[in-house]
């Protein structure tokens, strides 16, 4: 069930759904501290798929952090917002319209942080795709052995080796 209120101001009737606008809020502090709360990490190594030690990045964020704040600050907000919406009902409009835009702004922010780290962990892991495939073309050559048959090279030169030239 839906908190309607019908607030009349200078001879214009407006009707606010506060449940709306606490959704409206929730929706703009979590974007708010969603950017605010996260860090760009090292992901801890689990095994050797990477010769080239080439580091691979998460993006971690709090989420107890930002719910907790969020839920902190809608409380904190919403009878402000209801006595400022009941004097001036247009003036609170534009500031909520003003952080629909901001909270716009940070998502962008927030997805480019995500775009870029997703970018640096392909160039990551193409790198050692590459040193893999490198390897890997490698162990495939023929193996080069001196002439004749295996076991004469291998005494000539151990012959050699130990006792000189003969």
């Amino acid at each position: 069930m839906s908190d309607f209120e019908i607030i009349t101001k200078n001879g214009e009737v407006f009707v606010v759904d506060w449940d709306v606008i606490e959704r409206l809020l929730k929706s703009v502090y979590t974007t708010q501290y969603q950017l605010i709360e996260s860090s760009i990490n090292p992901m801890k190594k689990a095994g050797t798929f990477n010769p080239r030690m080439d580091t691979l990045w998460t993006v971690d964020v709090n989420w107890d952090l930002v719910k907790s704040k969020t839920e902190r600050d809608i409380r904190l907000e919403m009878p402000v917002l209801k006595s400022w919406t009941r004097a001036d009902p247009v003036g609170a409009g534009n500031e909520l319209a003003h952080r629909i835009e901001l909270a716009a702004g940070l998502r962008q922010d927030f997805l480019d942080k995500l775009r870029w780290i997703s970018q640096r962990n392909t160039q990551n892991i193409d790198k050692a795709v590459e040193t893999y495939d490198a390897g890997i073309k490698i162990a495939r050559r023929p193996c080069t052995r001196p002439s004749g048959p295996p076991e004469k090279a291998w005494r000539s030169t151990k012959t050699r080796g130990r006792r000189g030239r003969r």
